[in-house]
């Protein structure tokens, strides 16, 4: 279980207390042999797909999802893409492109929202949707129309706070 934080570090402690307190109201925790660990979370809209001949992958590549962090099947997906570049010697960008284009944009303008709401997205209110599945879905692969027309909006602002992540 981890808990992420956006800039307030000295608060790690007492939001990862929260959300133990959170999730053992919703199904029955027992954590055992706990280890606190920390990190940096990292994502680029532009990733370093190669370099000297190698080929990178998942979050050493930059793909990343920026609202939230998810990482592990964007990591799967791009090692398979690599392989599958280097067996079929098809062009690992375009592949790249081809299979994350949407949903990098998707987490952009997801990040700008929930930064701009402030973070008052709850496990509640998801625990309210019909189909949460369906939601998340449909915002993780750029399908709502306003998403598209947020997109310019949304990655202006973020190029100015998070200017590293977009060079």
């Amino acid at each position: 279980m981890c808990t992420v934080v956006f800039g307030k570090t000295e608060l790690i402690n007492k939001c990862f207390e929260e959300t133990k307190k959170i999730f053992s109201k919703l199904v029955d925790l027992e954590m055992k042999n706990q280890l606190n660990v920390g990190g940096d979370g990292y994502f680029n809209y532009k990733p370093n797909l190669s370099e000297n001949g190698k080929l990178y992958v998942g979050e050493a590549a930059g793909l990343q999802d920026a609202f939230l962090g998810f990482g592990m099947r964007y990591a799967i997906t791009s090692g398979y893409l690599a392989a599958k570049s280097i067996m079929e010697d098809e062009d690992y960008k375009k592949l790249i492109e081809k299979r994350f284009s949407k949903q990098l944009k998707a987490s952009i303008v997801n990040r700008f929202l929930f930064e701009q709401l402030g973070g008052k997205i709850s496990i509640e209110k998801i625990k309210s949707i019909r189909n949460p599945f369906q939601l998340l879905f449909t915002i993780y692969n750029f399908s709502f129309r306003f998403q598209k027309l947020l997109f310019p909006i949304a990655l202006t602002k973020l190029k100015r706070k998070y200017r590293n992540l977009f060079e």
